[in-house]
């Protein structure tokens, strides 16, 4: 089984990743890079159930659709979980695409955070553990990793 996660996989396939702390901040990344020549290419969680009331589901309706044009031209305010050209949107997050290639991803998750001591919804290096040796074949996450590959040797 091939895993998508080793140490250095992204780096082997000449990949450098910056965490943005929220899609709020991704533009802002992607134009500072640009500003330098460096390609990018946007993943985002579209939070499609998350503050589905009132002016939360406004804000993060608009911060989608801000994300998608700004990357494709084309303003999609609830995207899908979609790999595009410049970015991949997860229609709900990350956990809920990982939970369908990972039937028993919180059962997984659970027993790592208790052996670490770490309790937290979410924690990626808790997630690299879970995700090194797993397989991601004909999944949106391999699709993803070419994706990517491919726009930033473009």
């Amino acid at each position: 089984m091939d895993s998508y996660f080793g140490t250095d996989y992204f780096e082997r396939l000449g990949i450098s990743y910056v965490v943005c702390g929220s899609k709020t901040n991704i533009i802002l990344y992607a134009q500072i890079l640009k500003f330098f020549g460096i390609k990018t290419y946007a993943i985002f969680d579209g939070d499609y159930t998350k503050n589905k009331d009132g002016k939360n589901k406004q804000n993060n309706a608009k911060q989608n659709g801000n994300i998608t044009e700004y990357f494709s031209g084309v303003r999609v305010e609830i995207p899908s979980s979609e790999v595009c050209k410049l970015y991949t949107s997860y229609e709900e997050n990350l956990e809920s695409e990982l939970k369908k290639c990972m039937p028993d991803f919180d059962e997984k998750y659970q027993i790592l955070c208790d052996k670490a001591e770490v309790y937290s919804d979410k924690n990626s290096d808790i997630y690299y553990e879970m995700l090194k040796n797993q397989s991601f074949q004909n999944s949106i996450f391999e699709e993803m990793i070419k994706t990517i590959y491919s726009c930033l040797n473009s």
